[in-house]
């Protein structure tokens, strides 16, 4: 088993190699998708409006983050059934992942489980290159893609 951080991630770490399940109960880590570059939202223990307020934000700015050939990626401790039901019955384009053991939201925060923490962007080579706090649903999807912008803008890769 892979040893929890004792301090919170930062930007140029690397993403953990802690197991989650996919919405649709599938074993998975955020190591997984190494290769691609990702948004990881992160919510707290009980999906409720807030989080659900997320999700349909994120989706209704799902353009936005293919635009920078970026995936969307919700890490909640909920139920994988409960994301799964969420995920069907919103129709959702991207993956959610629970963390009911709450490894994952331990090894980036050093241990806090019990609240949302924001957002990270992640680039292909599975480092944190952007951290966005904590804020309301609709505001963070905002400023994750504006961390997108700026990161992306900054990528020498960026062809014009």
């Amino acid at each position: 088993m892979k040893r929890i951080n004792s301090k919170p991630l930062v930007i140029d770490d690397e993403i953990p190699d802690v197991m989650g399940r996919t919405d649709e109960g599938t074993p998975i880590s955020l190591v997984d998708f190494k290769g691609r570059n990702l948004a990881v939202f992160f919510l707290g223990a009980v999906f409720d409006r807030t989080e659900m307020t997320l999700v349909k934000s994120i989706k209704r700015r799902i353009d936005e983050f293919l635009e920078f050939d970026c995936s969307p990626i919700v890490v909640s401790m909920e139920a994988d059934d409960v994301l799964g039901s969420v995920r069907e019955g919103e129709s959702l384009p991207f993956l959610m992942v629970s963390d009911r053991s709450g490894g994952i939201h331990a090894s980036v925060a050093g241990g806090a489980t019990d609240q949302s923490l924001g957002a990270w962007l992640v680039n292909d080579e599975s480092r944190i290159v952007s951290a966005i706090h904590p804020m309301p649903p609709r505001e963070l999807v905002s400023a994750t893609v504006a961390a997108l912008a700026r990161v992306v803008e900054r990528s020498p890769e960026r062809e014009s």
